[in-house]
């Protein structure tokens, strides 16, 4: 089915209308990966990069609909009993591809809407992409890519990481793209316009896949 269409089924039933009554008490939780420009400029067969327009029209209706919230709001209220608005929403980014500060950045600033970053810090120490990106870079085209991505999902971190660097062991330069994650002094950037620290989540890369501490942009 037309994914599109898949998107549009909740708005033309009232699904929308419904959830938004249902939880409007609860915090939501909105997880982005990437911010691209009109459209990726790698293969996404994931779905992973939002259109920058499109990624502008879903914050504006956020504020219409909803009261986004800093990370720094959400701890205070888990840890301290601080309370929430109504309708509240968390914006947040995994893996920290460097679209989301050279594109979402100043979308989120303009629009005065908080977010946390969630980095991938150990693919950023090592100066490599996610595994996921390199595999979809270097065997994208292969027939059966599917089947190797999933296999490779059902190893161990160390297992996978082994795999990867036995496969991949030539001194190739990553192209800028869509895959490239964010620099150091692109997170020391997205920090100077407020953050706050937080243990981020770790494992699902692999080795050097860890995230790390969030950047959280107010």
């Amino acid at each position: 089915m037309n994914r599109d269409l898949v998107y549009r089924i909740p708005e033309l039933t009232g699904l929308n209308l419904l959830a938004r009554a249902v939880f409007s008490g609860r915090l939501l939780v909105l997880a982005y990966h990437g911010v691209c420009g009109e459209g990726p400029d790698v293969a996404d067969p994931d779905g992973l990069h939002t259109p920058v327009r499109l990624f502008e029209r879903q914050l504006e209706f956020l504020k219409r609909r909803y009261r986004p919230v800093s990370l720094k709001q959400v701890r205070d209220h888990v840890l301290d009993g601080a309370a929430l608005p109504r309708a509240a929403v968390l914006v947040t980014f995994d893996d920290g591809y460097r679209n989301v500060a050279r594109r979402a950045a100043p979308v989120l600033r303009k629009l005065g809407v908080p977010c946390a970053w969630f980095p991938a810090v150990g693919s950023i120490e090592a100066g490599k992409w996610l595994w996921t990106s390199e595999l979809e870079w270097r065997r994208g085209a292969d027939p059966d890519f599917a089947r190797l991505k999933n296999w490779l999902k059902s190893l161990t971190a160390d297992e996978r990481c082994e795999w990867m660097e036995r496969e991949f062991n030539d001194a190739r330069t990553y192209p800028e793209c869509d895959h490239t994650l964010m620099s150091w002094e692109d997170i020391i950037e997205a920090r100077s316009y407020g953050h706050d620290g937080h243990d981020g989540h770790d494992g699902r890369h692999g080795r050097h896949g860890r995230h790390g501490r969030s950047c959280a942009l107010r």
